[in-house]
């Protein structure tokens, strides 16, 4: 770690001398001062555990090896000429931080794989191991990066997670946008993978999956749908929507998904289902206004939910509740949107470059 700017005194005078060594105090800690360099270099160590801190002209440095400390001031010094072994000459961390503002008042920058490479060896030495599922995600991110400053009196940060290109070649088209309101809370958009979709005439791949899971894709395998028959019923981009409104109790969330072919969509989400009552779950079926509903029994208890998937001419939406379920298809036939046209909504969304695969937003529900 390190802090630049300012002397030692004013470092000293802000934090307290005994502040600084604090940094490394530890109970029953050994501490040494060791010369490097025309410099004195703090260490507090227990056993393996160290924290080593040192000023260094303008800069304060801490580190947890000695080593390690020694190398950093060789280059803040101008002694180690290891460019191509630092950050700026990494193109992970090149193009994450190209997404950063250029003025911010903190910074920060992760490459998870060595992490997950670390607990990958820390599990086994232990006699555990990490699921695909624990890992997947972390070894497909190649770089996490993010900002915070301010602007004008208001608080501004920015994200960015560095991921491969998974998904067909085709731009994100935020069609679920439509559906929010101006109580809309929480958006967003993403492009899925035909690669993730199980394969269903593999019955033992299904295995992997949870039970619930596992006995719907058998349920559409036995009835003769496939893979591809769910690509060619549904688009591969869905969206998540959670609004609240003023008189609500609690919030409605709905899950949206376009639909190719009408007659397709229906016939799956028919057998699946048929297959849930099969599991002793009750759904019925209504047709409404060209789409066709499909109900399950109110769970009850302390929040009334009662599941509800909708499938119209181009949209299937899955909600908690009948009345934003139908609300949600009205609006799928208007051409504007409440949240679209907000102001928070639009200056956000417009200071950040257009997504090609996901795109997400939230705003106080307060």
């Amino acid at each position: 770690g390190s802090l630049r700017k300012g002397s030692t005194q004013e470092w000293e005078y802000r934090t307290g001398r005994a502040g600084t060594k604090g940094l490394g105090t530890v109970a029953n800690a050994e501490h040494e001062t060791i010369d490097y360099q025309q410099r004195k270099i703090d260490t507090s160590a227990q056993g393996t555990q160290m924290v080593a801190t040192v000023y260094d002209g303008n800069w304060f440095l801490a580190a947890n090896d000695l080593a390690g400390i020694k190398t950093l001031m060789d280059r803040v010094d101008g002694r180690l000429k290891d460019q191509e072994n630092t950050l700026p000459s990494d193109a992970a961390f090149r193009s994450a931080s190209a997404h950063m503002p250029a003025s911010h008042a903190m910074f920060f920058y992760l490459q998870p794989k060595p992490l997950v490479e670390k607990l990958v060896a820390l599990r086994a030495a232990t006699g555990t191991s990490a699921t695909p599922a624990q890992t997947a995600l972390l070894e497909k991110m190649q770089s996490v990066c993010g900002a915070f400053g301010f602007d004008g009196g208001k608080m501004r940060d920015v994200s960015f997670v560095g991921m491969p290109k998974f998904s067909e070649n085709r731009a994100l088209s935020r069609s679920s946008l439509a559906f929010g309101t101006k109580d809309t809370f929480f958006y967003a958009d993403k492009l899925m993978s035909s690669g993730q979709m199980p394969d269903l005439s593999d019955l033992n791949a299904l295995n992997a999956f949870p039970v619930a899971f596992k006995n719907m894709m058998t349920a559409l395998s036995a009835a003769g749908i496939t893979k591809e028959d769910w690509k060619s019923a549904f688009d591969l981009e869905i969206g998540l929507l959670a609004d609240w409104g003023g008189q609500a109790r609690w919030p409605s969330v709905l899950a949206t998904l376009p639909v190719k072919d009408s007659a397709k969509a229906k016939r799956i989400i028919t057998t699946l289902t048929t297959g849930a009552a099969a599991e002793g779950v009750s759904w019925t079926q209504q047709e409404k206004g060209g789409a066709l509903y499909f109900s399950m029994q109110s769970t009850g208890g302390f929040v009334s939910i009662t599941p509800i998937v909708a499938v119209s001419n181009h949209l299937m939406i899955v909600g908690l509740d009948p009345a934003s379920v139908e609300a949600a298809i009205k609006r799928g036939g208007s051409s504007s949107s409440e949240l679209a046209n907000m102001q928070n909504y639009a200056s956000a969304s417009n200071a950040l470059p257009e997504p090609d695969q996901a795109f997400g937003s939230t705003q106080s529900a307060l």
